[in-house]
């Protein structure tokens, strides 16, 4: 996977806990729920988990999602976002990182599956 600006590691200066929990061990994957930076390069946060899955020796698993209730979403924005996941999933699969692209139908879909995830994660 490309990583950021010529950085063996990401700065910890970029890391913020966001809650405090702790990382669970026992957990099968460091799950990477893509959202806002849509992209599999230059991404200090992405950088971040796949150092994390080393650390941890876990695989690394991208969910990208597309929910069903953007505010503003328009056609336009819908095919931008599912042809950026088709980009990142042809990325993914050259570098053999577990990918799972997923458009919401119905409201709250992605909510179930980022819960159900995030059970299994390492954090």
């Amino acid at each position: 996977m490309p990583r950021s600006p010529a950085k063996e590691r990401v700065s910890p200066t970029r890391i913020v806990c966001a809650n405090d929990a702790t990382v669970n061990p026992k957990g099968r994957v460091v799950l990477y729920w893509m959202s806002a930076f849509r992209r599999a390069a230059w991404n200090y946060a992405l950088d971040r988990a796949i150092e994390l899955a080393a650390e941890l020796r876990k695989p690394l698993l991208i969910v990208e999602t597309l929910r069903s209730d953007i505010l503003w979403a328009s056609d336009r924005h819908h095919e931008f976002v599912l042809e950026g996941m088709a980009d990142n999933k042809a990325v993914c699969e050259a570098r053999d990182i577990r990918y799972y692209p997923f458009v919401e139908f119905e409201r709250g879909d992605a909510v179930e599956l980022a819960t159900a995830s995030a059970d299994r994660s390492c954090g």
